[in-house]
């Protein structure tokens, strides 16, 4: 009695565990820049470590996203109010470079914030683009350069000069 019931509590949770709709069946796997080069990564360093990912055998074991992090963002909208990338960061442009790590069979990520600058490892001084008041427009244009996955933080989101607010503008039940 005891080993049918057993048999019908695993075929019932083994079948409860796993959707079948083809999204995550995984972690998202694949390389993001911050520990190896904080905010102060280079074109060449991301085609290099694309490459990487593909000769070493990582892509073949699910290792499938090269994400861009901190670093990468202009510093000012462009005319219309889009998003910008730092020229000197990325003189090919983010659509260019999307497209190179796309042509290695590999995903292309972005890192963005929720508030008026992204984070950084400078207090909030490099002032790196925010998406606060953009959100929209940005992650359309995030798309239109090819981005596959969104990285996304919250710093500077109450005001430009706060990195976190411990005291929200909201209320909290308690």
């Amino acid at each position: 009695m005891l080993s049918s019931w057993l048999s019908i509590v695993v075929v019932s949770t083994s079948k409860a565990l796993a959707l079948s709709n083809g999204l995550a069946s995984t972690p998202p796997m694949g390389w993001n820049s911050y520990n190896a080069f904080s905010c102060a990564t280079t074109e060449a360093q991301y085609k290099a470590t694309a490459q990487r990912l593909v000769s070493l055998g990582l892509s073949s074991l699910g290792y499938e996203y090269l994400n861009l992090d901190c670093g990468w963002q202009g510093k000012t909208r462009n005319a219309s109010g889009g998003f910008t990338w730092d020229t000197t960061t990325i003189p090919s442009g983010i659509p260019a470079l999307s497209s190179f790590v796309h042509n290695l069979g590999l995903k292309f990520g972005l890192y963005s914030d929720g508030g008026y600058f992204a984070c950084d490892f400078v207090g909030g001084t490099a002032k790196y683009l925010g998406s606060l008041g953009f959100e929209t427009s940005d992650a359309e244009t995030f798309a239109s350069w090819g981005a596959d996955y969104l990285k996304y933080d919250n710093c500077y989101a109450v005001s430009p000069t706060d990195f976190v607010d411990f005291n929200p503008p909201i209320q909290v039940p308690r």
